[in-house]
């Protein structure tokens, strides 16, 4: 897409009443957190396409950092504001990439302590800010094993830096570190116990959700 459309599509996006702000705010705080991380080249996927080298494999990481840096907070673009070409392109990438979308969900109490088990310690410490839904078309094996076993709520713990990928991919079994208990992805039912692997960690910089998020 020229910069034209792709400004022209953020600004649609943005101005649905700015019900899609926080998810966008979201994802740019994904993408930053996993762009300022040492691991930024094995963690930082998918990487927007048009920062990389033509025919090559190299990745631009400053110029992908120094037009993120360049974003004003998301409640300050209109028509007339100047931004960029790469900017624009940048923020319709972050805002339109991958087959998911995230839904900033209203939880009442009662669905609240369905989901993160009422008979836990001290629930009120536990209850998060913000939630939201990742809608996605399911595989079909896990809907036949929902069919057939039921589901059940369980968390997972990590850096923030991690939930770009994690959005996009999935939770994917040969980027677990750990394996105290063998290999795999590991989930709790208790909402406390993926808090120990959630530290705070520093989002994008100019977001409503704050600086520093936990996940």
């Amino acid at each position: 897409m020229s910069a034209e459309e792709c400004k022209t599509s953020v600004l649609r996006r943005l101005g649905d009443s700015g019900r899609d702000g926080p998810q966008y705010e979201l994802r740019l705080s994904f993408l930053s957190s996993a762009l300022n991380s040492y691991r930024c080249d094995s963690i930082l996927k998918p990487f927007p396409h048009q920062y990389m080298q033509s025919h090559t494999t190299d990745k631009d990481f400053d110029c992908v950092r120094r037009d993120l840096e360049s974003i004003p907070c998301l409640s300050e673009l209109n028509e007339d504001y100047q931004m960029s070409d790469n900017c624009w392109q940048l923020l319709h990438w972050v805002m339109t990439s991958g087959s998911f979308q995230l839904i900033l969900r209203s939880i009442d109490s009662q669905q609240m302590c369905h989901i993160l088990n009422a008979n836990q310690l001290s629930l009120k410490n536990f209850k998060p800010t913000l939630i939201f839904e990742v809608v996605s078309q399911p595989k079909r094996s896990f809907t036949e094993a929902k069919e057939r076993f039921g589901t059940f709520w369980a968390f997972h713990g990590s850096a923030v830096e991690n939930f770009h990928s994690i959005v996009h991919n999935g939770l994917v079994n040969c980027l677990n570190k750990r394996a105290l208990y063998g290999s795999g992805t590991y989930m709790s039912s208790q909402l406390s116990v993926a808090i120990e692997f959630s530290p705070f960690g520093r989002g994008w910089n100019k977001s409503s959700l704050g600086k520093e998020i936990s996940c």
